[in-house]
């Protein structure tokens, strides 16, 4: 239900935990794709967090009290963060846990849509086409629309931008496709990480890849020190 997922969402209190939990080394997300990419609509917003309007939507829903699972991988920081987004949830009178699992275990759920909350992760998104994989109703699992999100408008727009050639017309349709799914929920998004490096000072012609690969140690450089 929709209104579930609005309820879900006006409980993240993002900044706090962007503040609190990475220190400020993140940007809150209302896309897959970053601010950085071309074709990112940098007009949507996330709602201020809103507890009693949250707890109305359940009520409405009557679904008051009912048990929602959050999976997570078994790392530390994933179990961390999905106690947190658990307890931020849990304030609209559902009762959200969280079931870590090893990884291989977690990602064969979450590849079967296994699951009723999960955490996860896009990496290196260059082709807004990912958007299509994502949430294109013929891509649901065993295919990458892991949530199973299907809208038949969404669909026409998703074909149509995978097929046009005009650059204005394309940039147009993805971002009404980046805002039809942001209305709709088909995601929570959350925030969009900072990459940090750090490197010895001996060490030059290291810069991070947005694409959060290792292409960058291509023209990496060691300086020796001659001294005796």
């Amino acid at each position: 239900q929709k209104a579930v997922r609005e309820a879900l969402n006006l409980t993240i209190n993002r900044q706090e935990i962007i503040k609190y939990k990475l220190h400020n080394l993140a940007l809150e997300a209302t896309s897959l794709l970053t601010p950085s990419h071309p074709l990112f609509l940098n007009t949507l917003r996330n709602p201020s967090p809103n507890i009693e309007e949250a707890k109305k939507k359940i009520q409405l829903a009557g679904l008051m009290g009912q048990t929602l699972t959050l999976s997570t991988a078994s790392s530390p920081q994933s179990v961390d963060i999905g106690r947190v987004l658990a307890n931020m949830m849990s304030q609209s009178g559902l009762k959200v846990g969280v079931q870590s699992y090893e990884w291989g275990t977690f990602y064969a759920d979450v590849k079967k849509g296994a699951f009723q909350l999960a955490t996860m992760k896009w990496v290196g998104v260059v082709d807004p086409d990912l958007y299509r994989l994502a949430f294109h109703s013929s891509q649901v699992p065993p295919g990458r629309n892991r949530g199973s999100y299907m809208n038949k408008e969404l669909d026409q727009r998703l074909d149509r931008a995978a097929n046009e050639t005009d650059e204005s017309k394309r940039r147009r349709l993805y971002e009404e496709i980046q805002a039809q799914v942001f209305e709709d929920l088909g995601i929570l998004p959350l925030w969009y990480e900072t990459q940090t490096t750090v490197t010895q000072k001996n060490i030059s012609g290291y810069h991070p890849s947005v694409l959060g690969d290792y292409l960058s140690l291509v023209n990496v450089e060691k300086t020796v020190d001659s001294r005796p």
